[in-house]
């Protein structure tokens, strides 16, 4: 990630399930949460609603909020991104690597 402004940035946390990546990032283990194939929105759910308790944001890697009304959709098919801070910075260095993985 050189140039991108986030050298040393936390990022890795293993396999583990969403939620708890989620709480990686608001204790201050790893600096987001990134997520790049389809997840169901059941899956973040619970760590999107502590996250915005805590005034972090997730939103998917195109910028957008997740939608939790559409059931007919129960598929974020466009990755996601969790942080505390600097949600514009990583946004911004992600989505392009999103769009150019998916083009």
């Amino acid at each position: 990630m050189n140039g991108s402004g986030l050298h040393g940035v936390r990022l890795k946390c293993g396999r583990n399930g969403a939620g708890y990546k989620v709480l990686r990032v608001i204790n201050g283990s790893i600096d987001a949460y990134v997520h790049t194939t389809r997840i169901k929105k059941w899956d973040v759910c619970a760590g999107n609603a502590i996250l915005n308790a805590v005034s972090g944001q997730m939103t998917t890697l195109t910028g957008q909020s997740l939608d939790y009304s559409d059931t007919q959709h129960p598929q974020n098919n466009d990755g996601l991104l969790a942080t505390l801070r600097d949600h514009t910075k990583f946004l911004n260095v992600f989505s392009a690597a999103f769009r150019n993985k998916n083009s």
